[in-house]
């Protein structure tokens, strides 16, 4: 998937409802990049965020500093948290570097009540590293490669995470958690930006659970949405998410089963995911309750029907939420979701969310929803909060 459209889809919530930053303070915060790996020579800087609307169109470049041979921009604010990233040459798919080399997605959250001035710790730009990611896997992943998925017509990586005692307790069998972009999941080798830390976090909780990560393809946008919709552009897509959750129960959950030693039944069956991935398990936690009985979805995308809607973020032309208002009745799925303040500007869309569950008959025991004020959409933020998710979902193997 091409770096930009990951940027976007990471950051695509805030780009016009989210407005933490107001009129500018008569104290600015001091932003310093300094790049002491560079030439002399500067370059082009800029910043985006919730200041600008996320903008990228050269009002908001950093000055080269001769003498202290660093950019710096004084970046206003009205004393709210304020939510940035850096880019070089105005180009979104060079962002500022991870530690590991690769785009650092989740941007910077600084209070200026706390401090004046804000230097990030400086590795480089992402198109342009050349550090190698380590493989950081802990414990026994097993990788299938170019595994067949004839109803999305292509292939793709599935990576299946062994609990500790799986090759030893040959008679028990285990609870299966799916959980969609795999990739991301396990080693920063292979992720886009930081990896989800699954396997330590699962390896250091007592949780005895198959994990199965399912690798997106180059059409992320479409198989991991459920309904026509546009994008963070305002481009219409066809939805093929149904053929995405047939894939995973017609194809894939049979595989697992028939070499696995896994609980079946939906109660011991659930999907996790991220941003369009939590789009697409609350689908299936609403409309195929039958088979995933447990379902967690972090920083859910809403999916919008208009290109206004997008932009505005209208409840009311959520297809996710319509969708919840449409049901005639409820299922026994527990339900996970969570966001972050800073990724829609409020926590209204998430609310609502919720309370359409509740008006369509579902229990409030069934519902877990979980705000983080300085939640950012990005993979450190999710893994953060994905031992509150598999707690709550697994409370018997606790």
């Amino acid at each position: 998937m091409p770096i930009q459209k990951r940027i976007y889809v990471s950051l695509y919530l805030c780009l016009v409802s989210f407005s933490l930053l107001g009129a500018e303070s008569s104290k600015p915060l001091t932003v310093i990049l300094k790049s002491p790996t560079e030439a002399i020579l500067p370059y082009n800087v800029e910043l985006s965020g919730t200041f600008n609307q996320w903008q990228l169109n050269g009002t908001s470049k950093m000055k080269w500093q001769d003498i202290e041979k660093h950019y710096q921009f004084n970046l206003p604010h009205d004393g709210s948290y304020t939510y940035f990233n850096f880019y070089k040459n105005g180009d979104w798919q060079n962002p500022i570097s991870t530690e590991f080399g690769k785009p650092f997605t989740c941007g910077f959250i600084v209070d200026p009540n706390q401090e004046s001035r804000f230097i990030p710790e400086f590795f480089g730009w992402a198109k342009e590293s050349n550090i190698i990611p380590p493989r950081t896997v802990v414990g026994d992943l097993v990788t299938v490669t170019d595994f067949p998925m004839t109803l999305l017509d292509r292939t793709g990586d599935i990576f299946i995470y062994l609990p500790d005692n799986y090759r030893e307790s040959m008679k028990k069998h285990y609870p299966v958690v799916y959980m969609l972009d795999g990739q991301n999941l396990f080693s920063e080798s292979l992720s886009y930006s930081y990896e989800w830390r699954v396997d330590e976090i699962v390896t250091s909780m007592p949780l005895d659970v198959i994990i199965v990560g399912i690798a997106n393809g180059p059409q992320r946008w479409q198989e991991y949405n459920p309904w026509d919709s546009v994008n963070y552009m305002g481009n219409s897509y066809e939805g093929l998410g149904e053929k995405t959750i047939r894939f995973i129960l017609d194809e894939l959950k049979p595989y697992i089963d028939q070499n696995y030693r896994t609980l079946k039944a939906a109660e011991n069956t659930a999907l996790l995911g991220s941003s369009l991935g939590g789009l697409m398990a609350l689908y299936a936690g609403i409309l195929h309750g039958e088979s995933f009985g447990k379902v967690a979805a972090f920083s859910p995308a809403f999916s919008f029907s208009t290109a206004e809607a997008q932009a505005t973020l209208n409840a009311e032309q959520s297809n996710l939420i319509n969708a919840v208002k449409g049901l005639k009745e409820s299922n026994k799925t527990k339900l996970y979701f969570d966001v972050g303040e800073v990724e829609y500007g409020s926590f209204a869309l998430i609310e609502e969310l919720y309370d359409s569950f509740l008006n369509a008959g579902y229990d409030r025991d069934q519902l877990r929803m979980v705000k983080d004020k300085l939640g950012r959409h990005c993979e450190l933020d999710w893994s953060r909060r994905l031992p509150i998710a598999l707690n709550w979902l697994f409370p018997t193997q606790r």
